[in-house]
């Protein structure tokens, strides 16, 4: 089994102290205080309820101007907002991959991710 940590991403989920963990599959569980979230494949997360804390691992690729981008892992792409602040003064390119904590909101069949943090991995 091979162990990530990540010391930044209790910032990003706004917890204590976190780690991740990543499985031979590629399924990867991020401990946040002891609590585990699954990261979820955004196939699956457009299936998801308003309001739905989610964990994702993919790339940004494409900004589409103001707040928001485009997200892509190997199930799909997803438009996601992310606040100026979020970005913490990292630099992250569309060859990055990074680790996104947030909120599902759904506006009729417009679904997109608000996003509390992102981290590169």
């Amino acid at each position: 089994m091979k162990k990530i940590s990540i010391l930044t991403i209790a910032a990003m989920l706004g917890f204590g102290a976190a780690s991740a963990e990543m499985m031979e599959s590629e399924t990867m569980t991020v401990y946040v205080n002891n609590v585990p979230y699954s990261v979820t494949e955004i196939e699956d997360i457009k299936t998801l309820n308003d309001n739905s804390m989610v964990v994702g691992r993919g790339y940004i690729t494409k900004h589409m101007g103001d707040e928001t981008y485009v997200f892509q892992d190997s199930t799909g792409t997803i438009m996601v907002e992310i606040d100026d602040e979020v970005w913490n003064g990292q630099y992250i390119t569309p060859t990055d991959m990074v680790l996104i904590s947030g909120e599902v909101d759904r506006d009729g069949n417009d679904i997109t991710i608000e996003i509390d943090g992102i981290q590169k991995m």
